[in-house]
């Protein structure tokens, strides 16, 4: 498709005429541009294209005054052409022009319903009077067709303010062809309106007006998908399609053949991004000034959302996660409560939180516990449903609006999740994390919608989230109670294993809070230590529940430091031998407090030998070699690192290549060569891990 030149009408003493918008279409390129050259040559700026989907195409993205379209012996598929631009802009001018007569294009015409509509010449030369003729007829219609009240005016002026507000409001191109949809069927007289939005997933939505069948549905899909078909050029729709509808006014008696239906496209940044159909029972159903009213309001809304979407996501998505936010999430509940008391349709809540947030916050910092929230939306937002609305509600909870929602759809979507949460593993290949999620769940009928605020809807989720944190936590329960056969513990981890989660958790909470209530300034170096850790034992092949224990065993490294005497560990100047000596005691102490629970007795082992040297000289228990377990050597390292490139009350930290040196130092002697040596091949990602300033 290429634009013919301008020239500027008038010249040579011919009147100035008022610019004609002009697309010339035809079979051949050549022949576009010919006659495109005839109409800038008389004065009207051109576009030229070629018969089929290119040249619709054309119409959209061009405000023609009138189409010329060139008829070269194809009759039949000229005529289909037609017909398409007749459905799209039907006040748009038409002119034929034929080479040669032909006595098939007339009947193909007349059977697609143009050849009264349509000026046919015979022959380039006549191509520029045609113009003129048709120009002029088309206006005297606009000033006929002008004597419309006053009051249809305001009507439509104040639809389409609404289309503009609609735009604003609305999340997804989907929400926004709802509303459109629903308020254009309100003023215009159809049986159904059908919205068709060409996402990643194509979904038509049906919203009646009137009271009408399923055979008349299954009519407006037909002409939609046949629509669809001319306006892209593609291979259709899938089949079958996804269908939503509002159910109320469907059923066995109705109107149940569709006589008049008019499709029109609703572009967005050069594309098809949906289809609006309007359907009624009785033949011609809608004026030309009803179908160009239409037009404009299809156009407002494509051209408000371009503009107010990308404002409208930062506005209602929640930074952190990307789910909808608090904010969105109430006003929808407010918009859904209003929908389920007029199409009669039951809207579900779920409410639920993380079990364990807190204390990963606490073990591992903020910027864990940020990752594993990440994480958990994703889960809940892959595993709702695509009508549902997902929103971080705050903190760690996160609440799911389901549309046509009972008690038990509501119930085993939150089942869903529970598993799903429960059989995830977060931060994989970093930390490996198994954490829960307990469900509060709740089904609202369009009865109590009446009488319920959005507040109260939301309580009842959180009551049922509430009994679900005071029965156990990891489940669901729903307000008010329903009957329910409980998971079998085999369905994911076993009663043990989640009583034994939750220990570990309060316990890592508690060191957390003595440590900060005591003054330690040993936090940091605990999940720095950690996380360097980490990558040298994912660098040397250990994984699952091996990698998990050199967590927690390089974590709670020091943890026998919180039975020292106060000031000890800070104190200025050189330690008396009784000093070093209880100081020397930490491995021991700290390993008899994990000992007392099972789930930290392989982390025991790694604090009771990270002091402990290779060649035998360190303690408690002088071990030598691979005497000294895997983590404990590990943590020799990690430890030794951290504490070389951080701050003491008795030296200040070295630099990076200092450090790396006396790592290197100690090889064979406090360190293991091959631990040492995977260390310095990954010091890079050790070096970001520690953010220590040089």
């Amino acid at each position: 498709m290429r634009r013919a030149q301008h020239k500027v009408a008038g010249c040579g003493g011919r009147a100035r005429r008022k610019k004609v918008n002009v697309l010339v279409v035809a079979h051949e390129e050549r022949r576009a541009e010919e006659l495109g050259a005839v109409l800038d040559e008389w004065g009207a700026d051109v576009e030229v294209s070629l018969v089929g989907h290119t040249g619709l195409q054309s119409l959209l993205d061009h405000d023609a005054d009138l189409v010329v379209v060139h008829a070269d012996g194809q009759c039949a598929e000229t005529a289909e052409f037609i017909g398409e631009i007749r459905k799209m802009s039907p006040w748009t001018g038409l002119v034929i022009v034929q080479d040669k007569s032909d006595s098939e294009l007339r009947p193909a015409l007349e059977q697609v319903g143009a050849f009264d509509d349509a000026v046919v010449v015979i022959g380039a030369e006549r191509l520029p009077g045609a113009v003129s003729e048709e120009i002029a007829r088309r206006r005297k219609q606009v000033v006929k067709q002008a004597d419309i009240s006053i009051d249809r005016l305001r009507r439509e002026q104040d639809f389409l303010q609404e289309i503009t507000r609609c735009g604003m409001s609305a999340e997804t191109f989907g929400d926004a062809m709802r509303e459109m949809s629903s308020r254009l069927g309100e003023i215009l007289p159809v049986a159904a309106v059908a919205a068709l939005d060409l996402g990643e997933r194509p979904v038509l939505r049906f919203y009646p007006v009137q009271h009408i069948t399923w055979e008349f549905l299954n009519g407006m899909e037909r002409d939609l998908r046949e629509r669809y078909r001319a306006l892209t050029g593609g291979d259709g729709l899938p089949d079958p399609i996804e269908w939503h509808v509002s159910r109320a006014m469907v059923g066995k008696r109705g109107k149940s053949v569709v006589r008049t239906c008019y499709t029109l496209p609703v572009m967005v940044g050069g594309r098809i991004r949906s289809l609006i159909s309007f359907a009624a029972e009785q033949e011609r159903a809608f004026s030309d000034i009803e179908i160009a009213f239409l037009y404009r309001a299809a156009h407002q809304l494509a051209t408000v959302l371009a503009g107010f979407h990308r404002i409208r996501k930062q506005a209602i998505r929640d930074g952190l996660t990307g789910l909808y936010n608090r904010s969105y999430l109430d006003e929808q509940l407010g918009v859904w409560r209003r929908q389920s008391i007029r199409e009669n349709l039951p809207v579900g809540i779920i409410l639920m939180d993380l079990d364990e947030l807190k204390a990963i916050n606490d073990a591992y910092g903020h910027l864990v516990g940020d990752d594993v929230l990440r994480e958990f939306g994703e889960i809940a937002e892959r595993t709702a449903r695509e009508s549902d609305a997902v929103s971080r509600y705050g903190g760690d909870e996160i609440a799911i609006l389901l549309h046509d929602a009972t008690i038990e759809d509501a119930l085993n979507l939150a089942g869903r999740l529970v598993s799903s949460v429960r059989d995830h593993v977060f931060c994989e290949g970093r930390l490996d994390l198994h954490v829960s999620t307990s469900c509060g769940v709740t089904s609202i009928s369009p009865g109590q919608a009446k009488v319920l605020s959005t507040r109260d809807m939301i309580g009842r989720a959180d009551k049922a989230l509430y009994r679900a944190k005071m029965e156990g936590r990891d489940r669901v329960e729903s307000w008010p109670v329903v009957d329910r056969k409980p998971e079998p513990d085999g369905a994911g981890r076993s009663t043990e294993q989640r009583i034994a989660a939750a220990v570990r958790s309060a316990v890592l909470t508690t060191l957390r809070s003595v440590l900060k209530a005591q003054g330690y300034v040993e936090g940091q170096h605990w999940s720095r230590t950690r996380e360097i850790a980490l990558v040298v034992g994912r660098a040397l092949g250990l994984s699952g529940d091996s990698l998990a224990e050199l967590g927690d065993g390089v974590f709670l490294h020091d943890v026998g430091k919180l039975a020292l005497p106060l000031g000890l560990l800070e104190k200025d100047g050189p330690l008396t031998d009784a000093e070093r000596h209880t100081i020397q005691q930490h491995p021991e102490k700290g390993a008899a407090m994990l000992k007392a629970f099972p789930f930290f007795r392989g982390a025991a082992e790694i604090v009771q030998q990270h002091q402990e040297w290779f060649n035998g000289e360190g303690y408690p228990n002088r071990l030598a070699g691979e005497d000294i377990s895997i983590g404990g050597r590990i943590a020799a390292v990690a430890d030794a690192y951290d504490a070389i490139r951080s701050d003491r009350p008795y030296r200040k930290r070295r630099s990076r290549d200092k450090a790396v040196a006396e790592l290197a130092r100690g090889k064979g002697t406090q360190f293991d060569p091959k631990i040492v040596e995977t260390f310095i091949e990954n010091i890079d990602e050790i070096e970001r891990i520690g953010r220590w300033e040089d």
